[in-house]
């Protein structure tokens, strides 16, 4: 059986042709569903089945398709891989696998030696450098393997940096892979490449259906959409890519410790329900917009190794007479606690109604004691808040960093604040006579009054 694909940017044809006795069965599909068989070609007593297989070939091929029937390793190969892909720092398991890749003549043997030298060696930078760009030099002779990743790596087109896979590698295995706009030929590659069985660190700017399809069994960091900073400086919202795919990837991500995610149309509760169940470290959403399911983060020990929490709705709406609006209200605060949390340090809930009332929550749950860094700009939160958070404030404390950016503090709660010791951000306070502190809307990501 051969298989051949199409690519195009949101989905990948597929072409498969096989030979069953004396018939030749044709099906064809996309990346992600069922084939179907489309024909069935009886064979003549004359024909050369072989010959007819090569001929339906050609056509497509002429058509546009490329193969990318999978190459087929049995024996020690099959169970090396297998014991790399479940444990992926067992040094004894890489070396005998580079040790059968060499005897093999496969070229990535002796580049995966050369990146075992590099890791465990203690050796001059010079030195270093000088195995570094040998292990370069080897990746044109890996073209089988790396496909157009090597092809990107050592192109000096800067037209086609914007649009090409970036890929750092580890012991012979990819290691750190940012898709942007994921050219067709980069999803063929990643079909076709076992080498992301051990990638740890994949960045996405967006979520192209066939890349649904592959497992990544070993990621650990995962980036999805555009730099923060930077788009919260300049970005436009609609540019954002559409998140709603995002707990199909998840559950092909059973290892995950970061997650950073700037995107429209997710499905929050869907995606806290695929994220792992334990080892969570750091969660970082930007750009949703529904009540967010923090009491399903919290839910057995998914949030007990989370350190740190960053969320920002792409809008929110809040006025002092309804705590309740919004996609962080105080409801939805008030899920934090040290119970469901114990190692949560870093939290920020940009553009919530928790108002003063959320403070209080921090306050009284214990939460505040265990926190290091605050971020509760743009929060609703008045004096009345300063005011508790002047009297809970101790000095000896973790607590060093409070962001109150965008709040509706005046200069007494200012005072209040200062006059505690607090060193806390207050630019941006929404004055009492402010003609929009009745009608309170805020974009998530810049500040935008009707």
């Amino acid at each position: 059986m051969r298989t051949f694909a199409r690519p195009t940017y949101d989905h990948v044809s597929l072409w498969q042709v096989e030979r069953n006795e004396q018939t030749i069965v044709i099906s064809t599909g996309r990346v992600g569903y069922p084939l179907t068989e489309e024909s069935r070609r009886p064979l003549d007593a004359t024909e050369i089945a072989q010959s007819v297989i090569d001929a339906l070939i050609r056509q497509i091929l002429l058509a546009g398709y490329v193969e990318i029937t999978p190459q087929r390793f049995g024996g020690t190969q099959a169970l090396l891989e297998a014991a790399l892909i479940a444990d992926p720092d067992d040094m004894v398991a890489h070396r005998a696998y580079a040790d059968h890749l060499m005897e093999a003549g496969d070229p990535r043997g002796e580049l995966t030696m050369l990146h075992l030298r590099i890791e465990a060696e203690d050796m001059e930078e010079a030195e270093l450098g000088e195995l570094r760009r040998q292990s370069w030099q080897l990746l044109p002779r890996c073209e089988g393997w790396y496909g157009p990743f090597v092809r990107y790596a050592l192109d000096a087109d800067d037209d086609v940096v914007s649009s090409r896979p970036h890929f750092t590698l580890r012991r012979g295995w990819i290691d750190h892979l940012v898709l942007e706009r994921c050219p067709p030929e980069a999803v063929i590659a990643l079909l076709l490449n076992p080498l992301t069985a051990l990638t740890r660190s994949l960045d996405m700017l967006a979520l192209h259906a066939p890349l649904l399809t592959i497992a990544w069994p070993n990621v650990q960091h995962f980036k999805f959409g555009p730099d923060a900073e930077w788009f919260l400086n300049q970005g436009d919202p609609r540019t954002l890519p559409d998140g709603s795919d995002l707990p199909r990837l998840f559950l092909k991500m059973p290892r995950l410790i970061e997650v950073q995610i700037l995107a429209v149309d997710m499905h929050c509760e869907s995606l806290c329900a695929a994220l792992p169940p334990s080892g969570l470290e750091l969660l970082q959403i930007y750009g949703f917009s529904e009540l967010f399911p923090l009491g399903q983060l919290g839910q057995g020990t998914k949030g007990h190794a989370l350190a740190t929490l960053r969320l920002r709705p792409a809008t929110a709406h809040a006025t002092p007479d309804e705590p309740e609006a919004g996609y962080l209200p105080l409801s939805v605060v008030q899920k934090l606690t040290p119970q469901r949390f114990p190692n949560l340090h870093h939290l920020e809930l940009t553009c919530s109604s928790m108002g003063d009332a959320g403070i209080m929550h921090l306050i009284d749950s214990k939460l505040l004691d265990q926190l290091q860094t605050l971020d509760l700009k743009h929060g609703c939160i008045t004096d009345v808040g300063a005011q508790r958070l002047a009297r809970a404030w101790n000095p000896q404390g973790l607590l060093r960093t409070i962001d109150l950016t965008g709040n509706w503090l005046s200069e007494t709660g200012v005072r209040l604040l200062a006059g505690a010791g607090i060193d806390a951000v207050v630019r941006d306070q929404i004055a009492a006579d402010d003609p929009f502190r009745e009608r309170y809307l805020f974009q998530g990501f810049e500040p935008e009054y009707e």
